[in-house]
């Protein structure tokens, strides 16, 4: 359920998830040569390309629910994570002789408190605010391959993040999306598409009880009001 919590935890814990994530981007994704931030070379076997920094346009290809997550910091409980997956369009790199996108990811806690940093990003890249009524229940697959504008920084351990998203401008015309789209989601467990994602994330996800309850194996019922679909959200 989205849930509001202190700005504190959710400012401590997000830029921490997001340092981490760049850090399971170098351990896990190394060898994956079909994904677009990642270039292998001779020496190491692969090194992870950061996106640079700057605005952009960009595009949501992928989002990914990894189920509830455990704090670092034991004052706080665990929360349910979800991730976004964006491409840079007029950012590429060249891959086994093609031209990819630079890809990006920002780990989220699945809440739309007030000060929550998915809330401001939503409320940001929509160009208006929540209702009430709409913040009861808002299914982020509205948010698939949409296009926005992203900007890019570095984190003080050098690893890019997305400081902020924003509306494309009218009349931006937008590269055509070039990655496959990607919604997995733990109410709709669908196997053969977890078996798909790269060994990394499944690990992650399979700490999550909710996990354990869609194999069978026990762990918390999902929220049936999470993901509710809001007819109006200007997606």
């Amino acid at each position: 359920m989205l849930t509001p919590e202190s700005a504190e935890w959710v400012a401590e814990y997000e830029a921490h998830e997001n340092d981490k994530w760049a850090l399971v981007h170098k351990d896990y994704w190394k060898g994956q040569e079909d994904y677009m931030g990642l270039k292998v070379d001779d020496t190491s076997g692969g090194s992870f390309r950061q996106a640079p920094v700057g605005s952009f346009v960009a595009r949501c290809y992928r989002i990914i629910d990894l189920g509830t997550q455990d704090n670092r910091n034991p004052k706080y409980g665990p929360a349910r994570k979800v991730i976004l997956d964006f491409e840079l369009p007029t950012e590429t790199l060249e891959i086994d002789g093609i031209e990819k996108p630079f890809t990006i990811s920002q780990w989220y806690t699945a809440s739309l408190g007030e000060k929550a940093f998915l809330r401001r990003d939503l409320q940001s890249w929509r160009g208006r605010n929540f209702t009430r009524e709409e913040l009861d229940g808002f299914d982020l697959k509205n948010v698939l391959c949409k296009p926005c504008m992203v900007s890019i920084a570095k984190s003080d351990k050098g690893n890019s993040y997305i400081a902020s998203i924003a509306a494309v401008p009218k009349g931006m015309e937008v590269p055509a999306q070039f990655n496959s789209e990607v919604f997995f989601s733990l109410e709709d467990y669908n196997a053969a598409q977890f078996n798909e994602l790269p060994e990394g994330l499944q690990k992650i996800i399979e700490k999550s009880p909710e996990h354990r309850h869609a194999i069978g194996m026990g762990g918390t019922e999902p929220d049936p009001h999470v993901g509710d679909l809001e007819e109006d959200i200007p997606f």
